[in-house]
């Protein structure tokens, strides 16, 4: 999980401060020792790390213009509100600093069959669901400038989501996170029926990979100098 995150950001920086929101416990950091880490998560997450800074973005006080790198991986679609939280990660950035966001891609067409049991709707945590479009209208209305943006293969994430996909159809119960608190012979069941799918979804993950159709999208964006911009940031500017 933490191999492919730290080889994007070091394709746009080679070092400086970076900002990962919605950082989980933080393990981030170890792969990064070239970087001044800061971490932003809610008390939910349970973390004891000294770099992490807890009530999620809604509460954080940043500093204006501190940071070189400012990340949503995988979290931006768990935040109340998407825009202020955009707002606030470029008022953090310095100027020609790096927004990183991944999230899953609603335009994917590996949805379309799925349709409200697709794996990566996740409610009720995912609040806000974003096709390439949308995400790129969101950064530059806030005074970015998209740089990149396309679908991943993200090994972690696309066979089992897939997986997890196809069980929802034969049944909502069929879910590997949910039965893994219960233990017991339900969840060796779910995790049983799980490796035998992922002999199908691993080959066709990698083919709508290949068509377009993965589940993962990527958007990196630039901060552009915007007089006047609004930073979120509170007193702490």
């Amino acid at each position: 999980l933490q191999y492919r995150r730290p080889q994007i950001i070091r394709e746009y920086k080679k070092s400086g401060r970076i900002l990962d929101i919605g950082c989980g416990d933080g393990s981030l950091a170890e792969f990064l020792p070239e970087f001044d880490y800061t971490g932003v998560e809610t008390s939910f997450a349970g973390t004891k790390r000294k770099n992490i800074l807890i009530g999620g973005i809604e509460k954080a006080a940043l500093k204006t213009e501190s940071y070189d790198v400012v990340s949503f991986w995988e979290t931006l679609e768990h935040v109340n509100d998407p825009e202020a939280a955009i707002i606030k990660a470029y008022g953090a950035l310095k100027k020609d600093g790096v927004l990183i966001v991944e999230c899953p891609n609603y335009a994917s067409l590996e949805r379309l069959p799925f349709g409200a049991k697709w794996f990566h709707l996740d409610p009720p945590r995912h609040l806000t669901h974003f096709t390439s479009r949308g995400l790129r209208n969101l950064v530059e209305k806030q005074g970015f400038e998209v740089t990149r943006q396309e679908q991943l293969f993200a090994p972690e994430y696309t066979p089992v989501g897939l997986a997890q996909s196809m069980m929802y159809l034969v049944s909502p119960g069929l879910n590997l996170v949910a039965n893994g608190d219960k233990g017991g012979i339900q969840f060796l069941a779910t995790a049983g029926l799980m490796l035998l799918l992922l002999i199908i979804t691993i080959p066709l993950s990698v083919i709508l990979y290949w068509l377009g159709a993965s589940p993962i999208l990527l958007t990196v964006a630039r901060k552009k100098f915007m007089a006047g911009a609004r930073s979120g940031l509170g007193d702490k500017g």
